[in-house]
């Protein structure tokens, strides 16, 4: 989450979404009151976060 806010994309986790609290490798993407353009941005950089987050997991 850390890398998401550094890249100007905040989200929140899947646990806060379910009244169990479970479901934490979901996440939630709002995009209500954002343009188009907006939209594809967030979500190149929510991409380059991932990528990178999978990279690490993958090396160790």
């Amino acid at each position: 989450m850390e890398k998401c806010v550094e890249n100007n994309v905040a989200y929140v986790p899947g646990g806060f979404l379910f009244p169990s609290g479970n479901k934490e490798n979901y996440f939630r993407l709002n995009y209500s009151s954002c343009k188009e353009d907006e939209i594809i941005e967030g979500i190149k950089r929510l991409g380059i976060v991932l990528n990178e987050a999978v990279s690490e997991t993958v090396e160790v």
